[in-house]
């Protein structure tokens, strides 16, 4: 009861932020739109959607520099992304309330805590199957991200040091997964991924691969906040423009 009171809580705010951010309020920095058409952003994830740490200025996290670099003012956002919140949860904490919003964009980056928490491939699948179709069959565009690199999500590196960071609900691992063995593990959640998308006709962002990317050619300090494990601006806005770069054309803002 207190999670989902939070949940509720989170959204109250940011939808405000949305609000604020739309073309309702022209008095706020974002430009005024005269454009009949509204879109409805939802962002849908666990600790990698809100940046890894949520932090109080919610303007450089990703998915507010998505929202405000792909749709400008044209539409609303709401962030349903939290902490910890694995497929399952979202099918029955957060699922419902999404669909009375009528989305027509759904971001959804969530496979950390299904993954910390030993949760199998194919039952994470059948859940996140779950979740997308539901959202197709309102007729929304759904983004689906996949495992970013272990070194760049605490959630991933605290599971690697001890046993006690992760593990079923009912109890945590006896040992720590080895590095081999959690890149394994990412690699069938990212196999499954793949397959969810392409039975749901849903498109899949890379996120794996950018990330891994910028981290060879400039270092994971490039993408991280300094004494911080959040991403830095430099790292949210790499995300962003990946989920953008995957974004069909007709969201395109108008100028």
């Amino acid at each position: 009861m207190q999670r989902r009171w939070i949940a509720v809580l989170c959204l109250g705010i940011l939808g405000s932020l949305a609000s604020a951010c739309s073309d309702t309020n022209p008095t706020t920095t974002a430009r005024a739109n005269s454009s009949s058409r509204s879109h409805v952003y939802v962002a849908i994830g666990d600790d990698g959607s809100g940046g890894f740490t949520y932090r109080g200025n919610l303007r450089t996290m990703w998915a507010q520099i998505f929202y405000r670099s792909a749709l400008g003012t044209d539409g609303t956002f709401y962030d349903y992304s939290m902490p910890d919140e694995t497929v399952a949860n979202t099918l029955h904490e957060v699922l419902p309330d999404a669909l009375a919003l009528h989305p027509d964009l759904v971001t959804i980056w969530e496979n950390t805590a299904d993954i910390v928490a030993a949760t199998p491939p194919a039952v994470y699948g059948e859940g996140l199957e779950k979740l997308v179709q539901a959202f197709r069959r309102e007729g929304a565009v759904v983004l689906l991200a996949n495992v970013v690199p272990p070194q760049l999500d605490p959630a991933l590196e605290a599971c690697l040091a001890y046993a006690a960071a992760c593990g079923p609900p009912g109890g945590p691992r006896s040992v720590s997964p080895s590095s081999s063995s959690l890149t394994k593990d990412s690699s069938a959640y990212d196999a499954v991924i793949d397959s969810v998308a392409h039975r749901t006709g849903v498109v899949v962002v890379n996120l794996g691969a950018v990330l891994s990317a910028a981290i060879d050619q400039s270092g994971l300090s490039h993408l991280v906040s300094p004494g911080d494990t959040s991403l830095s601006q430099n790292g949210a806005e790499l995300v962003a423009r990946a989920f953008q770069s995957r974004l069909p054309r007709r969201f395109a803002k108008i100028h």
